[in-house]
């Protein structure tokens, strides 16, 4: 539920703060107790106004704002938002807004003002909810040295050893074949992307996270929604795109194979940033692979959909038929039979320790 901050919620609030905003992607060494000061500088200001999300007596968001008066008008200006990394993308940032926005109409202030990286995934979070960019202003910084760096304008996915640490990390949260099924995947990701002029590491990063969601518990549908939340939580939005499409090669929802176990909203997420892609061939390879892709190595593609069919009780046709042209397209780019690119009798995962 959505209640108003309290004094005692600033250590929960740093604890959340220093997890949602890392070292590696936004080059601020935060820790529960730094982040804590930080944003008590907030809480202390005289016209403050927060809110913090909280289930079980737990906190597991918080939104951060001021009321000033620009010119002939007074407006609230949200200073910061946080949400616990392993929750975001249910919900819970916007009922935050929500909050401050029914504040803002309560006071009869003129608006809602506040400031994110151009780079960053919030950009998109904020669009959605209403949020445009501000005509005839101009954000303007004068540095003395250059401390910070911004990862989002480098590559929206981890390095092969940092993919491999979040998979190790995902078994011991939820252990089953899903992570050696992903590193079959990885493993005929990089062999094909190689021979189709790709980037075969970028490739196989995508083929080993493309189930990452799996790390949140027995999922149907819903390991899409939260591989999806999980990966644009810590910046690598190439592989969050993964974790959607991997599972749609028509980008039709209905076709999925398993359950529907999403919430509403989980549901809506998933179609509406299917809608907004146009799939390219990083999506089509890791479609293909993960229909070849076992957990005690490379499977006959039919034989493989067949136990997908036998396992959950049907299998449409049209994603069926889509995945046979997908082997067709890299076969045709490699000029190779895809069962020798991927060393299909000789290759086996295992787990990099």
């Amino acid at each position: 539920m959505i209640r108003v901050m309290e004094n005692i919620d600033l250590a929960q609030c740093g604890m959340i703060y220093a997890k949602a905003f890392p070292m590696e992607h936004w080059g601020i060494d935060w820790t529960a107790e730094n982040a804590t000061e930080y944003l008590r500088d907030f809480f202390e200001q005289k016209r403050f106004v927060g809110y913090v999300y909280e289930e079980n007596e737990e906190v597991l968001g918080c939104i951060f704002a001021l009321c000033k008066i620009s010119g002939s008008k007074e407006e609230i200006y949200i200073n910061e938002m946080a949400v616990l990394p392993e929750r975001q993308g249910h919900g819970i940032g916007k009922q935050l807004l929500n909050a401050v926005k029914d504040y803002s109409k309560e006071k009869g202030l003129a608006g809602i003002v506040l400031y994110t990286s151009e780079y960053a995934p919030a950009a998109k979070f904020y669009e959605k909810n209403g949020f445009k960019l501000s005509k005839g202003t101009i954000c303007m910084y004068y540095e003395y040295n250059m401390v910070l760096k911004n990862d989002y304008c480098k590559k929206m996915y981890p390095t092969r050893e940092e993919a491999e640490k979040i998979l190790m990390e995902a078994e011991g949260c939820n252990p089953g074949p899903w992570g050696n099924h992903s590193r079959t995947a990885a493993h005929c990701a990089e062999a094909i992307a190689a021979r189709s002029g790709m980037d075969s590491e970028k490739a196989y990063v995508l083929g080993l996270l493309h189930d990452i969601g799996r790390k949140f518990g027995k999922r149907h549908l819903g390991h899409v929604s939260d591989g999806y939340s999980y990966m644009m939580s810590l910046g690598y939005d190439d592989v969050a795109r993964i974790c959607l499409t991997h599972s749609f090669n028509e980008k039709d929802i209905s076709k999925y194979v398993g359950k529907f176990d999403t919430t509403e909203e989980e549901t809506s997420l998933i179609k509406d940033e299917l809608n907004a892609i146009e799939l390219d061939d990083y999506d089509r390879l890791i479609q293909l692979c993960d229909s070849i892709a076992g957990a005690e190595g490379v499977m006959d593609q039919i034989e493989r959909m067949t136990d997908v069919k036998a396992r959950y009780g049907a299998y449409d046709q049209e994603k069926w038929d889509t995945n046979i042209r997908l082997r067709k397209h890299f076969e045709d780019m490699m000029g190779e039979d895809l069962y020798v690119v991927v060393d299909k009798d000789n290759y086996r995962p295992e787990q990099i320790i």
